[in-house]
C-alpha cells in the first residue's frame, strides 16, 4: 500500500524519519527468515481480532465501559482500515512496528469516508497538492 501525503506536518515528519536506510534489509529480513516471518504473523493475527472499547472514569475515578451505541464508541468503531476494518489496522500497526521499528498513522478521507491506515514510513509518497491514497 502507498499513501500520498501533501499535510506539511505530515512531509516534515516523513522527511525527518527518512535518513533511516535499513528499512529494505528489515523487510528482506522478514520475508526470508521464515520463523520471524511466522512470529510475527501469528502476533498480528492475534493483533486483528483486538476490538477497541471506549471507556470513562465516573466520580468516583473509577473506569466504565460505555455502551455500544455511546457517541465514544460510536467513534471508536469508526477508526478503520480500508484495507480490512480495525482488525487490519491493529495488525499492519503491530507488523511495521516489530520490523521497522516506527509506524505513521495515516488518516485520509476515500469514498467519502474517513479512514486509518499504520504504514511503515518506506509506504509513503510525499506528493505535492495530493491527498488521500496513491
Amino acid at each position: 500500500m502507498r499513501i500520498a501525503v501533501s499535510d506539511p506536518n505530515a512531509i516534515l515528519r516523513v522527511r525527518s524519519s527518512s535518513q533511516r536506510r535499513d528499512w529494505a534489509k528489515a523487510w528482506e529480513y522478514y520475508d526470508n527468515v521464515g520463523e520471524v516471518h511466522f512470529a510475527l504473523n501469528e502476533v498480528g493475527r492475534e493483533m486483528s481480532r483486538i476490538r477497541l472499547i471506549g471507556q470513562r472514569r465516573d466520580a468516583s475515578g473509577t473506569w466504565k465501559t460505555v455502551e455500544p451505541n455511546d457517541k465514544l464508541q460510536v467513534e471508536i468503531d469508526g477508526i478503520q482500515s480500508y484495507n480490512g476494518g480495525q482488525g487490519q489496522l491493529l495488525r499492519s500497526y503491530y507488523i511495521n512496528h516489530k520490523v521497522v521499528g516506527e509506524t505513521m498513522l495515516v488518516i485520509y478521507r476515500k469514498d467519502d469516508q474517513t479512514w486509518y491506515d499504520a504504514c511503515s514510513p518506506d509506504e509513503i509518497d510525499i506528493q505535492e497538492g495530493v491527498s488521500g491514497r496513491g
